[in-house]
């Protein structure tokens, strides 16, 4: 660790002189600013990458309605080609300092985890550096990012990042790395900090097989009850499997509230029982939320002091079990901020159905592959992501940043 954190400062340094440099460029003789540039190369040559040899850029060509493998062939990948090399070319033979890098492609089901996992046993056959890493970084939206961590809890070798050309991008958003152009985005991947952050750690029963016990860790968000069933309608009428004609007509960046509202007065919740950390805290329940940063949707500031450092997980629960109570609830929460849903901070969390009810489905980054009874678990600190530098990312945050499609 001492090695990467002085790595690190030392890029900081890179940074701040580059950046001075071109501030006042016409202060610095063109004789003096190539010496000093080629000098501060030499002496923190080291840092020029961080301690990634190899990057594997996980594309999800289906993300943000079929749009994001355009955006990739179009818009990164031709940058990516410009800073990384393949591995065995002349170009990688001649600059060691250079990461190779290669692209694989998402087939849905979670392809994403196989591809990050093949992709990690292959680069420790080249027997890397004990310093060296890996970053592994994610081209979709969340449920492309939560495929590709799965495999490597607590393993510092491998680091994260994520170009965010999905639909929702949360975890982007909360960790400052959405709204940059893609060339910014990339600085970021290849020279950023890097944040370590926390995830929901679910324990629950498959659906297609309640037998198996299954774990996945959330980086994004896990919820259960009325949501849920219209993420349901939502995923019926986006495979075809039953198509509605409202839905039909209803712009894309409305068809989940409208699934919710079209199902909110025939959903009615069996209830279900929550315990935190070892205590019963409620019964009868129609709405859990838990998520790993402050917004939902992208804009919807559900919990506006939760990061994805924080030491605790936050949720949110609705007493009724009546579908447009919670659907009205959970908006007058969001427009006015006030509601009678009820907020909690733990660490632990048991989700239990009722005894004479069917088990609800858990929701898990978008995915709809779990049900209860599941047990739910903040575990801090487990990823490492690269993310921007302190003053990029007080940019990134301002009204000037750019917004997606605005990227150059």
């Amino acid at each position: 660790m001492p090695g990467s954190i002085n790595r690190i400062k030392k890029h900081q340094v890179v940074c701040i002189v580059t950046k001075e440099l071109r501030r006042y460029g016409q202060e610095v003789s063109y004789r003096i600013k190539p010496v000093l540039l080629l000098f501060f190369a030499l002496v923190f040559s080291d840092a020029v990458t961080a301690g990634i040899t190899h990057v594997i850029f996980v594309v999800n060509r289906t993300s943000n309605g079929g749009t994001a493998g355009k955006v990739w062939d179009d818009e990164i990948a031709p940058l990516v080609d410009k800073r990384l090399t393949v591995p065995g070319s002349a170009s990688q033979g001649a600059a060691q300092k250079i990461p190779t890098y290669e692209v694989a492609f998402t087939t849905g089901g979670d392809s994403g985890t196989k591809i990050s996992s093949d992709a990690y046993s292959q680069w420790l056959k080249r027997k890397p550096g004990k310093d060296d890493q890996l970053l592994v970084v994610a081209a979709g939206g969340d449920g492309t990012v939560s495929d590709v961590v799965q495999p490597f809890v607590d393993n510092e070798r491998v680091v994260f990042g994520i170009f965010p050309i999905g639909t929702a991008n949360e975890l982007a958003r909360s960790l400052g790395v959405f709204g940059l152009v893609w060339q910014q985005t990339l600085d970021v991947l290849l020279h950023g900090d890097s944040r370590r952050v926390g995830a929901y750690k679910v324990d629950a029963c498959l659906r297609q097989d309640p037998s198996i016990k299954h774990t996945v860790y959330a980086v994004d968000e896990v919820d259960i009850g009325f949501l849920t069933k219209a993420s349901e309608v939502k995923r019926a009428h986006d495979t075809g499997e039953r198509p509605s004609r409202l839905l039909q007509y209803t712009p894309r960046s409305f068809i989940y509230t409208v699934a919710a509202l079209s199902y909110a007065f025939e959903w009615f919740s069996p209830g279900l029982a929550l315990t935190f950390d070892g205590q019963r805290e409620a019964s009868d329940i129609g709405l859990f939320l838990a998520y790993t940063g402050s917004s939902s949707g992208g804009f919807y500031q559900l919990f506006p002091a939760m990061t994805p450092d924080k030491a605790r997980g936050q949720s949110l629960i609705s007493t009724s079990k009546k579908g447009w109570k919670v659907f009205f609830q959970l908006s007058s929460h969001l427009m006015t901020g006030y509601s009678n849903l009820r907020w909690n901070e733990f660490n632990s969390v048991r989700v239990d159905h009722s005894e004479k009810a069917k088990p609800e489905v858990v929701q898990v980054d978008g995915e709809l592959r779990l049900q209860t009874p599941a047990d739910i678990k903040w575990v801090k600190e487990i990823f490492t992501f690269k993310v921007p530098w302190k003053k990029l990312n007080a940019a990134t945050n301002s009204d000037q940043a750019p917004l997606p499609g605005q990227h150059e």
